[in-house]
């Protein structure tokens, strides 16, 4: 989006459902950053928040780039981080733990391979991408569209073949995978991300922020009309 000049959220199709909205941004986010695999990991400080294209300083300015690099005042981020009912509120939160876990996760560390995306043909809006650094294997998979998928896995192909039952580092929930079972079907929501180790990845407490549940966050968004 950078290069064309344009905020994250400003290149997707708008969603009327603002918790559908926060959940496929925070899926296109866990994408990119895994798409970076061994390479420096980056994202603007607008992109946190999701927040929008910035014509007004492009217009004062005339230089394009600055569609998104807003600069928003103190009290103007405060009270977005503060309200639940917004989804600056949401995806702040998510994206802060996302990244503390993608910098520890030794499976997309600076000496690991290229990361492997693939995409699933029976579903073209499924992706998936493989990290893998030294014995360290990450598979990450997103659901990048509208509609409930199902996706199936293989221990063998993706190299999780260690540890009884891998887990989603996302959420901390195993998954139900037994170690003598070579595939695993998945059954993928609307913008379902899943984050899959052989064993929880260690993160510091002090990187990691409360963020809730899908529940707690739909609820709190409700029909609200979409906004930052």
């Amino acid at each position: 989006p950078y290069e064309l000049c344009a905020a994250t959220r400003n290149v997707l199709t708008p969603i009327h459902d603002p918790f559908l909205e926060a959940r496929r941004y925070l899926a296109f986010k866990t994408l990119a950053l895994a798409m970076m695999g061994r390479h420096v990991k980056a994202t603007y400080f607008n992109d946190l928040l999701a927040l929008p294209n910035d014509s007004a300083l492009v217009n004062r300015t005339g230089e394009l780039r600055n569609i998104k690099r807003t600069r928003s005042e103190r009290d103007v981020l405060e009270t977005l981080l503060a309200d639940p009912a917004r989804p600056a509120y949401w995806i702040a939160r998510h994206l802060n733990n996302l990244i503390a876990l993608v910098d520890v996760d030794p499976a997309f560390g600076p000496r690991g391979e290229e990361a492997r995306p693939q995409i699933d043909p029976e579903s073209h809006s499924i992706a998936c991408v493989l990290g893998r650094c030294g014995p360290e294997r990450t598979l990450v998979v997103v659901n990048t569209g509208q509609e409930t998928r199902s996706l199936t896995i293989s221990r063998s192909e993706t190299g999780l073949a260690d540890g009884p039952l891998p887990v989603d580092n996302l959420t901390g929930k195993h998954l139900d995978w037994p170690a003598d079972r070579d595939r695993l079907s998945l059954h993928l929501d609307p913008y379902d991300r899943l984050w899959i180790k052989t064993a929880p990845v260690t993160v510091p407490a002090n990187r990691l922020v409360a963020v809730g549940t899908d529940e707690e966050m739909q609820n709190a968004l409700g029909a609200r009309k979409s906004e930052p």
